[in-house]
Parts: structure tokens; C-alpha cells; sequence
């Protein structure tokens, strides 16, 4: 994608758009992350910016043992513990993962791991009996 369209900004700006319009898109959130972007919630921004202003707020979840879309596996495992269970399904370019949490309340934990950039994160918690 970077390589039909030479100006890096203009491209984020297409990109994020495309985001916006359709999420789901097949390959658009690779092509943000190969820009250097990540996903704050349902916004992608630059890496550096969300790591200064997504450090505090993540550090204050992980002590009070919450999971949020955007985190890490590590972060994961900080909050919680190692899920007592664990699915997945491979595609070409990426693994998705289902970490299941049992106790009072079960929670489902959705993570992506991304092959081509080497990245894990969470894209979905779910909580239930």
C-alpha cells in the first residue's frame, strides 16, 4: 500500500479512513501497523504517541486485573494469570486466540497474533457465567 502512495502521512490518512469505513477489511490493520501505528481502542495512532498516553491508563488496569482491547499478551498475563484454557486458528498471515479465564465469572479473552510484524494483541474480552 505505502508503495501507491509515496507520501507516508497521506497514506496513514487513506488508510485510517478505510479503517473507519470498513474495519474488517482483510490486510488494512497489518498496513497501519507497518506504518507504525497501533490501535488505542478503536482509533490507530502513532506508536509512540499512544505509548506515552496508553502507558499509565494500562499499568492502572493491570493492577486492578482488567483486560482491554489494544493490550498485549504480556499485559494480559500481568493482569491475570495463564489462561486455563486456550484455542486457535491459524490463517496465512495471522492467529487468532482465545484465552478462556474460569472462576466466579468466565472471561474470553480474543487476542490476534500477527505474523508479518511479529505483534500480539488483545481485540476482544468477553465476561460471563
Amino acid at each position: 500500500m505505502l508503495a501507491l502512495v509515496a507520501d507516508r502521512d497521506a497514506a496513514i490518512v487513506l488508510l485510517s479512513e478505510a479503517w473507519r469505513l470498513a474495519p474488517d477489511l482483510p490486510g488494512l490493520a497489518d498496513e497501519l501497523r507497518i506504518l507504525g501505528l497501533v490501535r488505542v481502542g478503536s482509533k490507530w495512532t502513532e506508536a509512540d504517541k499512544a505509548a506515552q498516553s496508553n502507558d499509565a491508563e494500562i499499568e492502572r488496569l493491570i493492577r486492578l486485573g482488567q483486560v482491554v482491547p489494544g493490550m498485549t499478551e504480556s499485559q494480559v498475563l500481568r493482569s491475570l494469570r495463564r489462561p486455563d484454557q486456550v484455542t486457535r486458528i491459524a490463517g496465512s498471515q495471522h492467529v487468532l486466540e482465545q484465552w478462556i479465564f474460569r472462576g466466579t465469572v468466565t472471561m474470553r479473552v480474543n487476542l490476534v497474533r500477527h505474523l508479518l510484524v511479529g505483534t500480539t494483541e488483545v481485540v476482544s474480552v468477553y465476561s460471563g457465567r
